[in-house]
This record gives structure tokens, sequence and C-alpha cells, in this order.
């Protein structure tokens, strides 16, 4: 049986581990943290799922890093990486274009996306590199049609088990994350505003205890508020809507706000963190 055709054995090898821890790295700062930056964005501009596309990415990036670091089929796990790594900088290039502060590559860890950009691009040259030869590109193509289905039947398995047992993604995500009041939609966007108008939207919150339990108070602030509906009686297994009050925003941007509800839960996180996006258009 022939040898699969790979670049340079050392060299080849320490540019697809670099590439793939740092990978892991990002679906690790994603998954730990809050959705922003890029995920954000496209998610609003494609109308998906927040906290859904924000585990589609992280699936997809524990995929990928763990089929360069494991050297099964060498080829067509450097061709893909390179794919995703130029699209990475395209969208890299357009958060700076943009003026965005942070790409939202690491979740809520602000990172310029010029550096990104550069780190992105630099790593497509690298795996260029590792990938250079005769016929291996042509043998790699596969590679990459197999790793999109096998990434399409995983976020397909996710999304089935999230609706099955919680409803969503936001409400499996936080309980994963150790909350037992589970906001439903985490992430709440208010849509375009008019320049200069307030808005509002709300926040669905379950009660997966066997308890009672009580929201009590939120962030409050010049941005935003939490506490038009507060305090919220949650009995046992029943939702709730709390709604956010968004202040009025000077000019056209998008804009993101991190708040908090605080909850007196018996058991499980009892500060609930709440994202809320929109933008700001002109007259």
């Amino acid at each position: 049986m022939q040898r699969e055709l790979e670049g340079p054995g050392p060299l080849g090898r320490a540019i697809r581990t670099g590439v793939g821890l740092s990978l892991l790295a990002a679906a690790w700062f994603k998954a730990t943290g809050r959705p922003g930056g890029v995920v954000l964005t496209a998610a609003g501009g494609f109308g998906l799922p927040f906290v859904w596309l924000l585990v589609a990415v992280v699936i997809y990036e524990l995929l990928l890093a763990g089929w360069l670091l494991s050297g099964v089929r060498r080829a067509g796990a450097t061709l893909t990486a390179m794919v995703t790594f130029a699209g990475f900088a395209a969208l890299s290039a357009h958060a700076g274009w943009m003026g965005r502060a942070s790409c939202g590559c690491l979740g809520e860890v602000a990172v310029a996306p010029w550096w990104t950009f550069g780190f992105d691009l630099g790593a497509v040259c690298a795996l260029a590199v590792s990938l250079a030869g005769p016929g291996r590109w042509a043998g790699a193509v596969g590679g990459v049609v197999r790793f999109a289905g096998c990434w399409a039947v995983a976020v397909a398995g996710w999304t089935a088990a999230a609706v099955l047992t919680f409803g969503s993604s936001d409400a499996l995500v936080a309980y994963l994350r150790g909350y037992r009041v589970v906001p439903l939609t985490s992430v709440v966007d208010v849509g375009s505003v008019p320049a200069g108008q307030p808005s509002s939207g709300a926040v669905v919150l379950r009660n997966t205890t066997a308890s009672t339990v009580t929201v009590v108070g939120g962030t409050s602030d010049c941005s935003c508020t939490y506490l038009a509906d507060l305090p919220l009686v949650l009995p046992p297994g029943c939702e709730g809507r709390v709604v956010v009050q968004v202040g009025p925003k000077d000019g056209p941007g998008e804009f993101l706000h991190y708040g908090h509800l605080w909850t007196d839960a018996p058991e499980g996180r009892r500060t609930i963190p709440v994202t809320v996006v929109g933008r700001s258009v002109g007259p």
C-alpha cells in the first residue's frame, strides 16, 4: 500500500501541531466565554441563533484540531486547515476594515482583528509549505469533503440533543456550564433601532431545579437595565421572561452590552450572563 504523501517530515509535523494547538485554544476560549465579534456579526447577518453558531464553530475547531494532531490523512487535514484559516483571515480583515476593536476569535478576550489577520495568513502560508509537492493537492480534496460531512453530522447531533433535552442550544450550554436557571435565549438581539431611540428585548429563563427560584436583580446602568420585571418568581420547571430595556445610542453602528441577572437558586451558579446586541441606524 502506497504511503500517503506529506510535506517535509519534522517541519510538516511541527506546523500541523502548532495549528492544531491554536485551534484547541480558540475553541476553549469560545466555549468558556460569551459569543462576541465575528460570531455575533455572522449570526445576525444570516439570521442564525447566536449560541448555536458559536457551538457549531467550536465543534468545527475541535474536530479539525483533533484531525491535525492525530496525523491521520495528513494531506486532507492540511488542506482543510488552509481553507479554514483563509476564511478566518477574510473575516478578520473585514472586522478590521469595519473598525471593530476585537475579532471575537477568542471569545471575550479582546484581540485586534489585524493581529489575527496576520496570524491566519501566516498559518495559511506555513500549511501550504507543508503540503507542497506533486500530487498532494489533488489527493487532499476528498478529505476536505469528508470532513465537512462529519462536521455537519456532529452539529446536527448537537442540535437534536439540545432541542430534545432543553429546547435550545443556549439552555444546554448554560446547563453544561453549571447553571440550573438556564436562559433559552442568552443573546438578546433588539434588531435595527433608529439612532437616539430606546429599544427593548426579552430574556426567557427556565428553572430546572426542584425548588422555587427568584430572579432578584440584574445589571442596571445608562446602557441597559434588567429591572423592569424584577423580582421574577419561577416555580420548579417553569419559564419566565425578563425585559431588557436598552438606552438610546448616538449615531449609527453596531452595539454590544454584557449584563447579568442574579438569582437565589439553591444549586448551580446564581449569576446568569446575558448579551444584548443590536444595530443603531441613522434617520
